[in-house]
């Protein structure tokens, strides 16, 4: 199915655009909005969706491109929980006083998140250089202990943790400033596109390191990068959305099974994919409050809820396939 990568890139962008005008089409009303404020803030959703989606399924790849294991994801560094924890962290100091503000939430979730990037770079070094597997089991690790940290902060926030949970759950909220929106943008196409300046050593990289060495590609130097620009990747994401699980793991596989495993067109239709995925979730959670079976207890359902819930059956497929012929 991937023998001409470019229509079918040609056809992903066509259903992203698709997908991203019905986004617009739909919110608290169905219909195109009249209002000036409300077609910003279905806007801000859109850019903010394709941009979460775009940063994740890069990062995907990449990640599983420097692993060598077709089951990474972004969440692998543990960056989502080091940025939940300094979420966590802001609004627990500001519980005696009000909630945590919004400016001081993106201060908390870059901090948690560079903290995070540096203990799985550092712990993961073997001689100089980045052990795929050492890496692999310290992002695990340190997602453990920060989860467990989260939880000991939830604890002590006790009813005042409400606002800090939601945010893990995920949303894309139109009400994110803008240029923190735009910003996010801007680094997200800047990630595609030194990724795809790397797309030919990412190719080599694929191989075993005696193959890649072969054709001039320097491992060690690749996987630094590839290290720093996913993990920027994530941060933002999860800046922009809070922790959306599974997108990083399933858009890069859709991708290989559309456009093929050529890292040039990997790239760039796993990066459609993931802004599709995630516009298509925003779609559903502003669909189901215009479902009058469906009670809304306390507002629209968390979106990330609804890609963990799409993405752990297909996670576990891919456990239960990994001897077939795409996933090695």
């Amino acid at each position: 199915m991937s023998g001409r990568p470019v229509p079918r890139i040609i056809l992903l962008a066509i259903i992203m655009v698709a997908l991203a005008i019905v986004r617009l089409i739909v919110g608290y009303s169905i219909g195109w909005p009249a209002d000036r404020l409300v077609l910003e803030l279905r806007l801000v959703s859109v850019f903010g969706a394709i941009c979460v989606g775009t940063c994740l399924s890069v990062s995907g790849v990449m990640l599983q491109s420097l692993l060598r294991n077709a089951l990474a994801s972004p969440y692998i560094l543990g960056l989502a929980a080091g940025a939940a924890l300094g979420v966590g962290m802001v609004q627990l100091g500001a519980v005696p006083h009000s909630v945590a503000s919004w400016v001081g939430e993106p201060v908390g979730a870059v901090a948690g998140s560079s903290l995070a990037l540096l203990l799985v770079y550092k712990l993961s070094l073997r001689r100089g250089l980045i052990d795929p597997m050492s890496m692999l089991l310290v992002g695990v690790m340190i997602s453990v202990v920060a989860s467990a940290l989260l939880m000991f902060v939830q604890f002590m926030m006790g009813r005042d943790a409400d606002q800090l949970l939601r945010w893990m759950m995920g949303r894309i909220a139109p009400e994110a400033a803008p240029s923190l929106v735009i910003a996010g943008s801007v680094t997200a196409m800047a990630g595609l596109a030194i990724s795809l300046r790397w797309s030919r050593a990412l190719d080599a990289a694929a191989l075993s390191d005696d193959e890649a060495a072969s054709v001039g590609v320097n491992l060690a130097s690749l996987r630094i990068r590839m290290f720093l620009t996913a993990g920027v990747l994530t941060a933002v994401s999860v800046l922009l959305a809070g922790p959306i699980g599974f997108v990083g793991l399933i858009a890069p596989h859709l991708a290989r099974l559309i456009v093929g495993s050529r890292h040039a067109a990997l790239l760039v239709g796993a990066a459609l994919i993931g802004a599709a995925l995630l516009l298509a979730a925003d779609t559903a959670v502003q669909l189901i409050p215009h479902i009058p079976s469906i009670p809304q207890p306390r507002g629209l359902l968390p979106i990330g809820i609804l890609t963990s819930a799409i993405g752990g059956p297909v996670f576990i497929y891919l456990l239960r396939h990994r001897q077939s012929g795409w996933i090695e």
